[in-house]
């Protein structure tokens, strides 16, 4: 019986796609029902009796290959101080052997989301593009408190790929005064370490500039850049230009705010084009583009 932590920060399909990921590494059968419960899972793991383990019935079944839990379910996850997930063998569910039965134990730990500029499908497009690479290297710049890691930071470190963070926490240039004058007595570099380490993603933290950011990597060595920091062309430009070199052959370049700031996609179309690169979209305002081989 597998004892399994998944993090659950109210996004439905990442909980899930994690969930696939972490049944996948554990070889457990897709052939499974579960049992959403409240409370401490401590009671389930320490009975001795097969008549003291609860049994999954009713509405509260779901099999585990379906696209969503069943609502009772995500009430349990969304509401419960402790919810954990049982995890069974359909085919032997039904004979009353329940301890036999019992394949997993998933400890859900529950987490606000994290405020910023990612949306939901626009993180699960960015997961799919992190969860192809295997052994890899990864560089974000600009992560401010850590949403678009949070979609990415476990599946890197369950594929062994090295997740590298660079920002300096202080706003984007393109921001008004303003905006600027509000976060000036903010911790910002602090809150994005604890929502990184409060949701078990492990990462290498860089703080400081893009361009100097860059610096601290061989050419060709990043199988993935994903470029979401200051929004005026100049400084999209110089992300481009400073990155680009770090990417390996058969590597992706990719940003964030294409369509929302114009200067991110007149600097993007104009390095594409004079690199020989096409530029591609994903959802929301997600652009992408691959090193040629």
């Amino acid at each position: 019986m597998e004892e399994i932590q998944i993090h659950y920060q109210g996004s439905r399909l990442l909980f899930m796609e994690e969930m696939n990921e972490e049944f996948t590494a554990r070889n457990i059968s897709a052939k499974t029902v579960m049992n959403t419960c409240a409370g401490r899972k401590r009671a389930y793991t320490e009975t001795k009796k097969d008549a003291d383990l609860l049994r999954p019935t009713g509405k509260e079944l779901q099999l585990a290959g379906d696209a969503i839990l069943g609502e009772v379910m995500w009430r349990i996850l969304d509401q419960a101080d402790e919810p954990y997930i049982l995890v069974f063998d359909a085919d032997r569910v039904f004979t009353g052997k329940n301890r036999e039965s019992l394949l997993a134990i998933i400890e859900v730990k529950r987490h606000p989301e994290i405020e910023g500029f990612f949306s939901e499908k626009e993180g699960m497009f960015y997961h799919s593009m992190v969860k192809k690479i295997k052994n890899g290297k990864i560089a974000e710049i600009g992560s401010w408190k850590g949403s678009s890691a949070s979609f990415i930071g476990r599946t890197a470190g369950r594929n062994n790929t090295e997740l590298n963070c660079v920002d300096w926490w202080t706003g984007s240039l393109d921001w008004e005064r303003e905006r600027r004058r509000k976060i000036e007595n903010q911790d910002i570099e602090t809150e994005f370490r604890n929502n990184m380490e409060e949701r078990g993603i492990k990462v290498n933290v860089l703080k400081g500039t893009s361009v100097d950011g860059a610096k601290r990597f061989e050419d060709g060595t990043l199988d993935l850049v994903f470029i979401d920091a200051s929004h005026d062309f100049d400084s999209v430009w110089g992300d481009l230009a400073a990155w680009y070199p770090k990417i390996k052959s058969g590597g992706t370049l990719s940003g964030h705010n294409y369509d929302s700031h114009e200067n991110v996609k007149k600097a993007a179309d104009k390095f594409a084009a004079e690199n020989g690169l096409e530029i591609k979209r994903g959802p929301g305002s997600i652009w992408f583009a691959k090193k040629d081989i």
